[in-house]
């Protein structure tokens, strides 16, 4: 329990067989996740993936990233974070009513409970991307980054998001309308845009370097116990010595005893 499966299997069964395919990381969604907006669009792109779906071939989405290192808040969160052919790009989920008063952005999600904030979703996937890029910056090389497009999208998948504004292009807006043309179709459409931004065409992402990506961002890792005969766990002048290969828990009681001389 804890977590809503999206596949049948191990996560890493599944995935070897996914080459060349759209893959989930985690291939489940979390109990943490409260947002059903959010839910909704990964289950719909876990279902592009059961599909092999050709337009998101070797595309990955890692949903629920943290943000250890941004320009102005302590820890962030990126809902999906898309690594693919044409590049990297973060996009934030509002699901509900979306409204703005006086600067100040009002989310209302199907219970009437009511979200305000100041900072609006796009500018909240503007400095998601940069953070991602800032952290890549000192991680890949300086050929790999400059060959990756990085971009970002805000999904509305509830609403019709019709307001104009010099500070958003309707590129980036995934809303209910954009979305019923297909989630690839949109992706491809974000996409576009971003790399037509550049000042030259860069190259398409290697599966090589979406996999490098990836494993910087969200690496797997198995790290086992050392090869030893045992431990030694310091009790103050004593000493207590636990068998590393022993398949039962350290007594913490009989520790405390030691230590004050039982």
């Amino acid at each position: 329990m804890g977590r809503e499966s999206l596949h049948r299997g191990s996560s890493k069964e599944h995935d070897q067989d996914r080459s060349g395919m759209l893959r989930l990381i985690p291939p489940y969604i979390s109990e943490q996740v409260s947002s059903n907006a959010e839910k909704r669009l990964v289950r719909q792109l876990r279902d592009l993936a059961d599909r092999d779906c050709p337009e998101l071939s070797d595309w990955v989405c890692l949903h629920s990233v943290n943000l250890l290192e941004h320009a102005y808040k302590r820890m962030g969160e990126i809902d999906l974070l898309l690594i693919g052919p044409p590049g990297v790009f973060v996009l934030e989920i509002k699901g509900g009513r979306v409204s703005r008063g006086d600067g100040i952005w009002e989310f209302t999600n199907k219970f009437d409970r009511v979200t305000r904030k100041t900072e609006g979703p796009f500018d909240q996937a503007k400095s998601a991307i940069f953070a991602i890029q800032d952290s890549l910056a000192g991680r890949l090389s300086q050929a790999t980054l400059a060959s990756v497009t990085f971009g970002y999208g805000v999904v509305f998948p509830d609403i019709d998001f019709v307001t104009d504004s010099t500070e958003w292009s309707r590129e980036v807006v995934l809303d209910r309308k954009a979305l019923e043309s297909g989630i690839p179709a949109s992706l491809t459409r974000l996409a576009k845009y971003w790399t037509a931004k550049e000042h030259s065409a860069p190259p398409r992402l290697s599966v090589k370097v979406i996999s490098e990506i990836t494993d910087l961002v969200r690496p797997d890792f198995d790290l086992p116990v050392p090869d030893a005969e045992f431990y030694v766990l310091s009790v103050g002048d004593r000493y207590i010595r636990t068998v590393a290969a022993a398949d039962f828990p350290l007594d913490f009681g009989i520790v405390m005893d030691l230590e004050n001389g039982s």
